[in-house]
């Protein structure tokens, strides 16, 4: 027969039993702990049996999941250089297309370029046509200007001028239009007739300008009487005069001073005097007697006190002497 060890005190017992005859109580408890423990071994071998299994089990999903990444990337690197080689193929077909397109555009401008520059040519062209046009049309337009101003200002037009400055006594108007026609028209007609009024002109001033010295020289002498005023004014109007008589009334104004004149004390024989009071030293009162010099100014009308008009020849007087 078999024995076996107590395990707790150590004797001899056999197989079959289940507890020690020394320590009975403790061989239960032994025996129990020894079963617990089997049981832990034994489920622990268990355990470690199911963790191996499911450590191989894992070891395998592991492995087929790397074998899937695997396939995985093969596949993605796969798909990855068809996606590079169809980019690589898209983009070649991107550049030859820009490059016709390209081709093309340089094409069209070059021919558009070309359809501009012959445009150019063709305007410039016409540009140059239309500017020697018009240089034809502005002679044109000259020569008409030219012929109307000879119908305006030609000879027989300026000639008229002439006659009427002639006619009106402007001497010196007629010589300096004579001047200009003969200038222009030398020789001809209106030029002879125009050359006769301005030396006719000429003499008519010469005349004058005798007359005037003459006039200068003589100063007030003119013997001029107070009955050639009275009677013809105009002809003597501006011409230099002088009267002696008595002051018969006097009318002062600021600066200007006006007079009748009874000359040579005949009442019958009255003149209008005017006169700047710069002129004489002292005041002139009526009943004065003086002698005035000056310019004939026609005749003054003025109101009576009966309400009559009454006309006298007038004098600017320029001296006096009281």
């Amino acid at each position: 027969m078999e024995v076996k060890k107590c395990p707790n005190c150590g004797a001899e017992i056999p197989e079959d039993r289940e507890y020690c005859e020394q320590c009975e109580e403790q061989l239960k408890q032994t025996v129990g702990t020894s079963k617990r423990e089997e049981m832990n071994q034994n489920s622990d071998l268990a355990e470690t049996v199911v963790s191996q299994d499911e450590a191989i089990d894992e070891v395998a999903v592991q492995a087929e999941m790397e074998q899937e990444v695997t396939d995985n990337k093969e596949t993605l690197l796969n798909q990855g250089k068809k996606k590079i080689n169809r980019a690589i193929v898209i983009s070649a077909i991107g550049w030859i297309v820009l490059i016709i397109i390209g081709v093309t555009m340089k094409g069209q401008q070059d021919s558009r370029y070309k359809v501009l520059k012959e445009r150019y040519e063709s305007i410039n062209t016409q540009l140059s046509d239309e500017r020697e046009r018009a240089s034809d049309l502005q002679t044109k337009v000259n020569d008409l200007q030219a012929k109307l101003d000879e119908l305006e200002n030609g000879a027989s037009t300026q000639l008229v001028e002439i006659k009427n400055a002639y006619e009106n006594g402007e001497w010196q108007n007629v010589i300096d239009l004579a001047g200009k026609l003969h200038e222009k028209y030398n020789g001809s007609e209106e030029d002879k007739e125009a050359q006769e009024m301005a030396k006719n002109s000429q003499s008519k001033l010469d005349e004058a300008a005798a007359a005037k010295a003459a006039e200068e020289a003589q100063g007030y002498e003119t013997g001029i009487t107070y009955d050639q005023l009275a009677r013809t004014p105009d002809d003597f109007k501006g011409k230099k005069v002088k009267f002696t008589g008595k002051v018969v009334q006097v009318i002062e104004g600021s600066g200007s001073i006006q007079i009748r004149l009874a000359v040579n004390d005949n009442y019958d024989t009255i003149l209008f005097g005017q006169y700047d009071s710069s002129i004489v030293g002292s005041r002139v009162l009526e009943d004065d007697h003086i002698t005035i010099y000056g310019t004939s100014a026609g005749t003054i009308s003025y109101q009576s006190t009966m309400g009559g008009t009454i006309t006298i020849p007038g004098v600017s007087i320029e001296k006096i002497d009281q």
